[in-house]
């Protein structure tokens, strides 16, 4: 059950503050988590990332080829859908596209009357790693939200 918070109740300040300083505790717990997966995976490879996969995901790859889709399994998975759940990641597309495409950077140079130049240079890179989980925690908006920015 969702717990509501009513902003004329009395105790909503407090309730509220409460809600806002877990965010802060799970940020710095999670942060140490997070390292020490990072330097595990820095010293061993992809030992590191099977053994992580199996931990989180309860799931033992075989070799790296295991972890990635063909395109056209993609678009099997993809056309083997209800019409009513494609319709639905269709329309979320659209809208994370849209939102995400407005924060795109440019590139700039500033010519400075002293002589000097400033500017910012945006370069695309060809490709990143995703984590999406499995499991119980299987959300395609977990995809969508990675997957459209990236691109």
């Amino acid at each position: 059950m969702i717990k509501m918070l009513e902003s004329t109740s009395a105790n909503f300040t407090h309730d509220f503050s409460k809600i806002l300083n877990r965010a802060q505790l799970d940020i710095k717990a999670a942060t140490q988590t997070v390292q020490n997966i990072l330097e595990e995976i820095a010293s061993l490879g992809e030992r590191a990332v099977f053994e992580h996969i199996e931990r989180f995901d309860g799931w033992k790859p075989r070799s790296i080829d295991d972890l990635r889709f063909s395109p056209q399994e993609c678009k099997n998975a993809y056309e083997n859908l209800s019409d009513d759940v494609r319709n639905a990641l269709n329309i979320a597309y659209e809208r994370i596209h849209a939102f995400h495409s407005k924060q795109k950077s440019v590139s700039w140079l500033d010519f400075e009357e002293n002589g000097s130049i400033l500017g910012q240079k945006i370069t695309a890179i060809e490709r990143a790693g995703l984590y999406i989980p499995g499991g119980k925690a299987a959300y395609p908006s977990t995809l969508l939200m990675n997957a459209i920015p990236a691109l």
